[in-house]
């Protein structure tokens, strides 16, 4: 057998523009004969299209995920020098926040009694003075 000799330009052609192949049922390769035919188009320009159409649907699918697992994950509340939003991610971060709320003796408003002021965690020195919902 003997060896091929292929030009340099066919190996760069064929490195930059790789192959794709794949497997459809008749249906499906009947439709895409249908829409190559009446569109004039190649089956490469349709496939071009259809990644531009998908792509950002996808992007946008994964960025509304990774927001709303980056929400329920996250404790977000304002700063209290510029009013802009902290978004607290961290397990360190988290600890820190929660011995906060402990040293400021912040409370649910329904765990204040009618008074205002009801003892926390079963200690009668401290007391709830401020109120969240």
């Amino acid at each position: 057998m003997k060896n091929k000799n292929i030009p340099p330009s066919k190996v760069k052609y064929d490195h930059s523009h790789p192959t794709v192949s794949i497997r459809v049922d008749k249906e499906l390769k009947d439709k895409l004969d249908e829409l190559r035919t009446k569109s004039g188009k190649s089956l490469g320009y349709i496939l071009r299209e259809a990644v531009g159409k998908q792509l950002p649907k996808v992007e946008h699918a994964y960025q509304d995920g990774f927001a709303a697992g980056q929400a329920s994950a996250a404790f977000c509340f304002p700063c209290a020098i510029c009013g802009g939003l902290m978004r607290i991610t961290s397990q360190e971060d988290k600890q820190f926040v929660a011995e906060a709320v402990k040293i400021c003796r912040l409370g649910h408003k329904t765990c204040i009694s009618s008074d205002g002021l009801k003892a926390p965690l079963g200690n009668p020195k401290a007391y709830s003075i401020v109120n969240i919902d």
